[in-house]
């Protein structure tokens, strides 16, 4: 994928059970519909309002909403794919 971040590792020790599964994909959920009510593109003024991107770093044109839309896609399927331990 290189989105050039890793998924939180701290994660496996919530996500014990199905039911925090679910609670962790609903909260996807909701995220992407975050994302999608900010627009295509995003607005850069929008992105660094969020925080988005490293530290000390801010958007200076807007961003085509795929690009968020990939990473949150890829998320939520490692969470709903990913083996329970």
């Amino acid at each position: 994928m290189g989105f050039g971040f890793g998924a939180i590792p701290e994660l496996n020790a919530f996500i014990v059970d199905e039911e925090r599964r679910q609670v962790v994909l609903r909260l996807c959920e909701l995220a992407q519909e975050r994302l999608r009510a900010l627009g295509d593109p995003i607005p850069a003024a929008a992105l660094n309002q969020l925080g988005a991107g490293p530290p000390d770093s801010h958007f200076q044109r807007d961003v085509p909403a795929g690009v968020f839309r990939e990473v949150a896609e890829q998320f939520t399927a490692l969470v709903r794919d990913t083996p329970l331990e």
